[in-house]
C-alpha cells in the first residue's frame, strides 16, 4: 500500500470511527474523557489525520467497540487492524 493510499484509508477510518462515537454517547463520553479533549476540540481536529489516528487506536484498543463499528459500518475488524497496524507499525 502506498503512502497516500494508507493515508487515505487512515482518513476514511476517521470518518466512520466519528461517526460511530456521534451516534453513541456512552462511548463518546469515554473517548472525550480518555483523550482529554472538550467537543469543541472534537469538532475542530475532525477530518485531520492526527484526530483520525487517535480514533483508530480508541477502536483498536476497545474490541467492544470496534466489533460494533464495524458491523454498523459493514466494514471488517481484521480491515481496520491492518490498516491500524500499517499505520501505527510500533503498536
Amino acid at each position: 500500500m502506498t503512502s497516500k493510499a494508507l493515508n487515505e484509508a487512515v482518513l476514511n477510518w476517521g470518518e466512520i470511527c466519528l461517526g460511530h462515537l456521534a451516534g453513541d454517547p456512552g462511548l463518546l463520553d469515554a473517548f472525550l474523557t480518555q483523550s482529554g479533549m472538550a467537543p469543541a476540540q472534537l469538532r475542530q481536529s475532525a477530518g485531520t489525520k492526527p484526530m483520525a489516528m487517535g480514533l483508530m487506536a480508541f477502536y483498536a484498543h476497545n474490541e467492544a467497540a470496534l466489533l460494533a463499528m464495524c458491523e454498523t459500518a459493514g466494514v471488517g475488524a481484521a480491515d481496520f487492524m491492518r490498516d491500524y497496524a500499517r499505520a501505527n507499525p510500533d503498536g
